[in-house]
């Protein structure tokens, strides 16, 4: 099954993995916001993330890289309700 299960709202974005070799991780998007996938490919992170995926509710993606941080999608297009859950697997 998943990984890990979390929440997302605009004061809390976590880092789902971070680690010295890039791994493959599967991102489930429960909703009822849209979220972000931001990848880097060094752990230490950087200002900008080399890697963008934008997720709607009820999306699964797989992002590959050193370090993975999820956010919400703050914008009033894409339905924003102001918090979100995902569920995540490391490969």
């Amino acid at each position: 099954m998943w990984d890990g299960i979390t929440y997302i709202d605009s004061t809390h974005n976590p880092i789902i993995y971070e680690g010295m070799q890039p791994a493959r991780v599967i991102v489930n998007n429960a909703g009822p916001s849209s979220v972000l996938l931001l990848g880097w490919q060094s752990y230490k992170g950087g200002e900008e993330p080399e890697l963008h995926i934008q997720m709607w509710p009820g999306n699964t993606r797989a992002i590959g890289a050193n370090l993975v941080r999820v956010a919400l999608l703050e914008h009033p297009y894409y339905g924003n309700s102001g918090f979100a859950a995902i569920g995540w697997r490391i490969l």
